[in-house]
């Protein structure tokens, strides 16, 4: 039987309600883990182990106040943000507070522990840790933790810095670091969550967001509020107005043509493969700017970009569009790092964090497994990323 067939009642207890028992906490409960320990590739005491490492960092009562405070959103059901989206609440609070909602969140779970163990005993790690449970700073600072444990489970020894973030050991070879999370464009975070009402009945409407940046905050307040407009434009009254503008957008609605027809426009760019190309390049010139200090003294200095918001990973399906779709969105991601290098060329590479799909993987791999990561290094060359290749990349950067 595989992983995902188990009976959930196996590991999530889902006959009782924790917001209901609050004595009760589903992960630590034998009935609901025992079964499943060889499948988490886990034994008790290191399952537990990792448990009571989540919630040192994340404490059960913080995550039941800050779940406690959430009166909407979509509900998304991963740690990191989706694709082409933004996180409105804080997931831990969300899991540790409620129930898990399925197989690839306990899995996140405990790859997370797991990553907090491996990383606790560094130099100035506290910080990070206490930054985890504040929502705007989470997914970088929960990136920057990966990159550690990453480097940690490789045994490239990495430290703490500040600026730039890290300083690891590769081969007898000193060299720094800086990590950044690229998120989804504001404009296609924000239309994700812009829903007009299906059973009105409209014809053209034409939703334009003037704006092409904004904090984590602003996305659902603003798409919320482009929802409740959209409602008073289709409204049933005789007066209800056929557009409204504000500072941050522009809806019209034209009573023609096909109906329910939705024209979402955003930003300069024609494509979203042209804006992607732009959004790594840029990001990649703001942060090269920590690293440039040690760059000058002859240190081996790399940026590493997390894109795993940026583009989906493979589905259990591909069809041909999907396929040229992946490897344009690829292709414009490392076009913007082949001219950020061209550029500068006193980087020694880029590592580059790539979404995996979960389908094909068991629970214990899903905790596992290394992520999924490349490495263009200055004179271009893309590989995966080992020790050996990395190395010598920065001995041909001398």
């Amino acid at each position: 039987m595989s992983d995902q067939l188990i009976d959930a009642k196996q590991l999530f207890g889902l006959t009782r309600i924790v917001l209901d028992d609050p004595e009760w906490i589903w992960f630590r409960d034998p009935q609901n883990y025992s079964p499943v320990l060889a499948k988490l590739g886990l034994d008790e005491g290191t399952y537990l182990d990792v448990w009571d490492e989540v919630t040192r960092v994340f404490p059960l009562h913080w995550a039941r106040e800050t779940h406690a405070k959430v009166t909407q959103g979509y509900g998304w059901t991963a740690l990191h943000p989706p694709v082409l989206g933004w996180l409105e609440h804080h997931p831990v609070a969300t899991f540790l507070a409620t129930r898990p909602y399925g197989w690839a969140t306990v899995a996140a779970l405990l790859r997370l522990g797991l990553d907090l163990i491996r990383t606790r005993d560094l130099p100035r790690i506290q910080s990070l840790r206490v930054d985890l449970r504040n929502l705007d700073q989470y997914v970088g600072r929960l990136f920057e933790l990966e990159v550690l444990s990453e480097f940690a489970r490789r045994g490239w020894a990495p430290e703490i810095v500040g600026t730039p973030d890290f300083r690891f050991h590769i081969d007898g070879i000193e060299a720094y670091a800086e990590a950044r999370h690229r998120g989804a464009p504001f404009g296609m975070a924000l239309f994700r969550l812009v829903h007009p009402p299906m059973d009105a009945d409209w014809h053209l409407l034409k939703i334009t967001l003037k704006r092409i940046s904004g904090v984590q905050a602003e996305v659902g307040a603003i798409a919320g509020r482009i929802n409740k407009d959209v409602e008073t434009i289709l409204g049933t009254a005789h007066d209800s107005p056929t557009s409204i503008e504000t500072d941050d957008y522009a809806i019209k609605h034209v009573a023609e043509g096909e109906r329910r027809t939705i024209q979402l426009s955003y930003g300069r760019h024609e494509s979203y493969s042209s804006e992607l190309e732009h959004l790594v390049l840029g990001t990649l010139q703001d942060k090269s700017a920590q690293i440039k200090a040690v760059a000058s003294k002859g240190y081996p200095s790399i940026l590493l970009l997390d894109c795993r918001s940026l583009f989906s990973p493979e589905p259990r399906k591909p069809d041909d569009a999907h396929v040229a779709n992946r490897a344009r969105f690829m292709a414009s991601i490392l076009g913007g790092g082949d001219r950020f290098l061209a550029e500068n060329q006193w980087v020694s590479g880029i590592i580059w964090w790539w979404k995996r799909a979960d389908w094909p993987l068991s629970l214990s791999e899903m905790i596992h497994e290394p992520p999924l990561i490349s490495m263009t290094a200055a004179d271009g060359r893309i590989e995966s990323v080992d020790t050996a290749f990395v190395a010598a990349a920065f001995r041909g950067h001398e």
